[in-house]
């Protein structure tokens, strides 16, 4: 009895486990990405460094500010380089 109530438990614990990793975009699946909107706080249509680490999106800065200047604008937002906000190069294969 003991066995099949510790297996239950282990597997109850393992769907919560994925459940939740995939609920954060984990386990192979893609993170949702916010709207600009959102991360943008205090609304000049432009995204800081600030705002994106509140967000929790600190890398998005390095990958799709095409213009290099420590911002992101809704225009680089909305068109990101290839491999964009999932990973990839910046402009110039830097």
């Amino acid at each position: 009895m003991k066995k099949l109530v510790i297996t239950i438990m282990s597997a109850a614990m393992l769907f919560l486990v994925v459940a939740e990793a995939s609920a954060q975009g984990g386990m192979g699946g893609q993170r949702q990405r916010p709207e600009f909107a959102t991360v943008d706080t205090d609304s000049n249509s432009i995204l800081s460094g600030e705002e994106l680490e509140t967000a929790g999106l600190t890398g998005m800065l390095a990958r799709i500010d095409a213009d290099e200047d420590g911002a992101i604008s809704l225009e680089e937002f909305n068109n990101p380089p290839a491999g964009g906000v999932g990973g990839g190069q910046r402009p110039g294969g830097q």
